[in-house]
């Protein structure tokens, strides 16, 4: 897997088209996959201003989409996660089987 570099912020505004977000629970983690690479950095953005540990993007499936864990210290902060998530209109959220 490839590591992607920071994005400038011009690329950080809000998302205005919706995006498909793929989400698999990890025990208290979740693994997260974002088509598009300016929606995946506005994302994660999004987790770390809410406080959540976020490991470093890299390229998934044939590089249509961009990937990372969201890590958690328990089931209520892994809850708050998947709400945060969902309360994005422009996320359109798929859970994946464990």
């Amino acid at each position: 897997m490839k590591t992607i570099k920071k994005l400038n912020p011009v690329h950080r505004s809000t998302p205005r088209e919706s995006f498909r977000v793929w989400l698999r629970p990890l025990g208290f983690a979740w693994k997260i996959h974002v088509e598009g690479r300016a929606q995946a950095a506005w994302l994660k953005q999004q987790l770390v201003e809410h406080n959540c540990v976020c490991t470093k993007l890299t390229f998934v499936w044939n590089n249509k989409a961009l990937g990372f864990r969201c890590l958690s210290e328990n089931q209520h902060q892994k809850d708050s996660v998947e709400r945060l998530l969902r309360s994005l209109p422009q996320a359109r959220i798929q859970i994946d089987p464990a």
